[in-house]
């Protein structure tokens, strides 16, 4: 993982920091990465997350005092670190059936970076949906960054085995809206799971329950 920033002066990329996560004792016998890293960061800027090797979250703290610069514009000074040090979190130690992570991003409005992970445990296909539907979950973590604990803080099973992502939704609506192949879902901790089905594929395949409304049509803004 390299970070990088804009350099007005040269009119280019400046590194700032890499990051090496190849030990074996990370890869679990992996012996190449057959899962994409997938990179977020918290919408208020304390901190970026990677998922290597489908199983392990580093963590990437950024300090808070240089935020205020980051605020009015200006992108770190380059005087001193911007990094506090990375640590690793086995996804598994929070849940054993936390695997098959398809999507993760950080949500609005939660008093600490809080991530969002859209995970199948169980994995089916569209040809064996009439013994296993409903296979995808979510769960969402608190990352307490200087203590490095990570409660789970919400979490809801049972969603249509063919979600593909996730989008957090911004303030003041917060939630996330998940995407799946043939339906729309809306999450929110406090509020009931809601759900549109875009087409009538969703008939035998999921139990999910969703409105059907035939004729409409549906755009994101």
């Amino acid at each position: 993982l390299s970070v990088v920033e804009y350099d007005p002066g040269t009119h280019d990329l400046k590194t700032l920091s890499l990051h090496y996560f190849e030990e074996p004792e990370l890869k679990d016998g992996f012996v190449q990465n057959v899962h994409i890293p997938k990179v977020r960061v918290d919408p208020d800027g304390r901190c970026a997350v990677m998922l290597i090797y489908g199983t392990r979250l580093v963590v990437l703290p950024f300090r808070r005092d240089t935020l205020t610069d980051e605020h009015e514009g200006v992108v770190g000074e380059g005087q001193k670190s911007s990094f506090l040090p990375s640590y690793i979190i086995d996804v598994r130690e929070l849940d054993e059936k936390l695997l098959n992570i398809i999507d993760m991003q950080f949500l609005y409005g939660y008093y600490e970076p809080t991530l969002l992970i859209l995970y199948e445990p169980n994995q089916t296909w569209p040809g064996r949906v009439a013994v296993r539907q409903d296979t995808c979950s979510i769960v969402a973590i608190s990352l307490n960054i200087m203590q490095k604990v990570h409660p789970v803080i919400w979490s809801l099973s049972n969603l249509p085995f063919d979600c593909t992502q996730a989008l957090a939704v911004p303030k003041p609506i917060g939630g996330v809206v998940i995407f799946a192949v043939n339906s729309l879902l809306y999450l929110n901790q406090s509020v009931p799971p809601y759900g549109v089905s875009l087409n009538s594929l969703t008939n035998g395949t999921t139990v999910f329950p969703l409105r059907f409304q035939e004729g409409l049509k549906i755009t994101l803004d």
